[in-house]
């Protein structure tokens, strides 16, 4: 009996079809080959696994409070997947790219959303309700793992996260919660200039108390270049 279950087991261990698996391509050191037809069932392998997360966020959404499923992720899948393969599309799994460079570009938007904690369940749940937890700790806050994951998963986090630590961006919207009033101040203020003057303004100002000038400069960018992302976060 021993036997059959190693070999159950090893079985079970064995490559896809494709001779790939999701684990293996999606590992740090895993190196994408030049042929054209391995990237095909690279497309193929990792399609497959995405659409199963897919499907599974729907059926997520509609669980109790579980209904932020098909935002962040799966939100940002449904335009990749509709950008490759038209309007009626819903899954990865179609008629890979004809060229090389197409389809490793998709290869990799399909990488980006299995790569994404809200893809799964847990992922959803787990990162953000600690992410929650801490913040309204350390801040006073009450924010919801809901608010959390639409912040972190929004363009906004995406654009600031190429310039600045996570740390430190995390640590600024806290700090913007608590000087709530004083930036709901500072737009009123910027509402009265004329664009060529805003910038001259920022300069002048100092938001946070303290002398932190990384997270001064952080704020200056997001009310400047995202005021409505952090007006509706921010709920002012």
């Amino acid at each position: 009996m021993a036997n059959k279950k190693t070999k159950s087991k090893r079985k079970k261990a064995k490559k896809t079809k494709s001779g790939y698996t999701t684990k293996q391509i999606m590992s740090p050191g895993f190196q994408m080959p030049s042929d054209y037809n391995e990237l095909v069932k690279i497309h193929k392998t990792l399609a497959k696994t995405a659409d199963r997360r897919l499907l599974r966020l729907e059926e997520y959404s509609k669980e109790e409070n579980m209904g932020n499923a098909l935002q962040w992720a799966y939100a940002r899948a449904m335009r990749d997947i509709k950008a490759w393969s038209g309007e009626e599309a819903k899954r990865f799994d179609t008629k890979p790219p004809e060229n090389k460079h197409s389809i490793l570009a998709k290869i990799k938007d399909i990488q980006n959303f299995i790569e994404k904690p809200s893809s799964t369940k847990a992922g959803i749940k787990g990162i953000y309700q600690k992410r929650a937890e801490s913040v309204n700790e350390e801040y006073g806050t009450d924010f919801t793992w809901e608010d959390i994951g639409d912040f972190y998963e929004g363009e906004m986090y995406k654009r600031l996260d190429e310039s600045f630590a996570s740390d430190t961006i995390t640590e600024t919207v806290g700090k913007m919660v608590q000087e709530k009033g004083e930036v709901k101040k500072l737009f009123e203020a910027m509402s009265k200039l004329d664009a060529k003057d805003v910038n001259k303004f920022l300069e002048k100002q100092k938001i946070f108390r303290g002398d932190d000038a990384v997270e001064d400069k952080l704020i200056k960018k997001m009310v400047k270049e995202y005021p409505d992302e952090v007006k509706e976060f921010l709920g002012i």
